[in-house]
C-alpha cells in the first residue's frame, strides 16, 4: 500500500533529480576546474590507457571483495537490525515489508560506519607515511563499494542475483562522474530499473570523463606529502585534515547516490505492485 511517507520520499527524489538536471548546466565551471584542465592536457592515448587500467583495477577489487566474508557480515548486521522492527524477517527480500522510514534508518546506520571508516582511513593517509598512502589506493574504492552494497541490502536487494551484483559497479561509476555528467549516468541507471535489464555491453566502464576522480586523488596525496612535516603537538594535523576531508567527501558522494538509487528502486517496485 502506497503511503504518505512513500509519497514524501518520492517527491524528495524528484526534487533531487531536478537538481541533478540543474547541475548539468555547470559544464563551463567543471571544464575550467584544475582537474578537468589537467585531464584535457593528457594525450588521448594516455587518457584511454589510464581509464582502461582504472576500470580493470576496480573490477579486480570488486571481484576480490566477493571472495571475502565482508558481504555476509553486512547481510547479518542488516537483517539483525531489521528484526528489531519485524521478528519474522528471514531474508533480504522480506525487508521490503518494512516502511521506507525504517529502511532508511537501517541504511543510514550502515553507511555511517563507512563514513567513519573513510575518515579513519583519511587520517592514516594524512600522516604522509608510505604504507598508509599505498594502502589508500585500494582501501578507498573498497569503502565506496562497501557503502553501495550495504545500501542495496538495507533496501532488500540480494547481491547474489546477477542483476544486483552488476549494478553495484554501475552505481560506483555514476558516482565517479563529474557533476555535470551525473544526470546522464542517473538516466542510464533508471533505464535499467524500468527495463529490468543490466547493460554489460561496455556501456558501463571507467572512461576518460571519470579521470577527474584519480586526478583529485593524486592532488590529495601530493598535498598530504607536502604538509606532512608541518606538525602541531607532534602530529601533522593539516595533512591529516586534508586526508580526512578528501576521503570523507568521496565516500559521502557515493553514499548519497546509492541511497537515492535504492530508494528509487524500492519505491518504483512498490508503485508497480500497487
Amino acid at each position: 500500500m502506497w503511503t504518505k511517507r512513500d509519497q514524501a520520499y518520492w517527491e524528495e527524489l524528484m526534487a533531487w533529480e531536478q537538481q541533478l538536471a540543474a547541475d548539468q548546466n555547470s559544464t563551463a565551471e567543471e571544464a575550467n576546474s584544475f582537474t578537468s584542465q589537467a585531464a584535457a592536457v593528457l594525450p588521448e592515448e594516455t587518457q584511454t590507457l589510464l581509464a582502461e587500467k582504472a576500470d580493470e583495477g576496480l573490477k579486480n577489487i570488486y571481484a576480490f571483495m566477493h571472495k571475502t566474508q565482508l558481504q555476509n557480515e553486512v547481510r547479518s548486521r542488516v537483517l539483525a537490525v531489521a528484526r528489531v522492527f519485524d521478528d519474522e524477517i528471514e531474508t533480504l527480500a522480506h525487508m521490503r515489508r518494512l516502511p521506507i522510514d525504517q529502511l532508511h534508518y537501517i541504511s543510514s546506520q550502515q553507511t555511517a560506519r563507512s563514513r567513519l571508516l573513510a575518515a579513519a582511513q583519511g587520517a592514516l593517509t594524512g600522516t604522509g607515511k608510505l604504507l598508509p598512502l599505498a594502502a589508500d589506493v585500494v582501501s578507498l574504492p573498497v569503502i565506496q563499494l562497501h557503502v553501495i552494497e550495504a545500501t542495496a541490502m538495507s533496501y532488500g536487494f540480494d547481491l547474489n542475483e546477477p542483476f544486483e551484483k552488476e549494478t553495484i559497479l554501475h552505481v560506483l561509476y555514476t558516482a565517479m562522474l563529474p557533476k555535470h555528467l551525473k544526470v546522464d549516468g542517473w538516466a542510464q541507471l533508471i533505464t535499467e530499473v524500468e527495463e529490468g535489464t543490466s547493460y554489460i555491453d561496455g556501456r558501463w566502464s571507467f572512461n576518460e570523463s571519470m579521470l577527474r576522480e584519480p586526478l583529485q586523488y593524486i592532488i590529495k596525496l601530493a598535498a598530504v606529502r607536502g604538509f606532512r612535516r608541518q606538525k602541531i603537538s607532534g602530529l601533522p594535523l593539516l595533512s591529516m585534515a586534508i586526508g580526512i576531508g578528501a576521503s570523507w567527501r568521496t565516500v559521502n558522494e557515493t553514499a548519497v547516490l546509492a541511497e537515492r538509487y535504492y530508494q528509487y528502486r524500492y519505491l518504483h517496485e512498490k508503485k508497480n505492485r500497487n
